[in-house]
């Protein structure tokens, strides 16, 4: 089980998009932080309009589409609920989340600040806070 808490990477937005085995966000901010988010399997995406879209790039790297309109968005809020899923809203009001899994590791997200936060296998999460 996870601690549920925020995240400090409000303020970044997404510049790119990569879609590979996983799906990677990369991020910067003004004042020149910078931060990668990677979701290794299954994630849910709720669009500014409030369509829902699922999907697992390593199944279906189209499944990441709808994803790609992400690009130029600004995190509002990012946070890791109790069974370790993470959930990152978007100042639009889209929400990109991922569950926790049991055999691999699920998401990962770094910052140019020395923030890093992991969910590996069996839902266990480490985070290492800004230093």
């Amino acid at each position: 089980m996870a601690e549920p808490r925020t995240l400090p990477i409000d303020g970044l937005s997404v510049t790119r998009i990569a879609i590979d085995d996983s799906l990677t966000l990369f991020c910067r901010a003004g004042d020149g932080r910078e931060g990668d988010i990677r979701i290794d399997g299954a994630f849910s995406f709720t669009d500014a309009g409030g369509h829902v879209h699922s999907g697992c790039v390593e199944d279906s790297p189209v499944s990441a589409g709808p994803v790609l309109g992400l690009v130029m968005g600004v995190i509002r809020s990012a946070g890791i609920s109790e069974d370790g899923a993470l959930e990152i809203g978007f100042g639009d009001g889209a929400v990109l989340s991922a569950s926790a899994e049991d055999h691999f590791v699920s998401w990962e997200i770094r910052s140019s600040d020395g923030f890093h936060a992991v969910c590996l296998a069996d839902r266990d999460v480490v985070v290492r806070d800004i230093a």
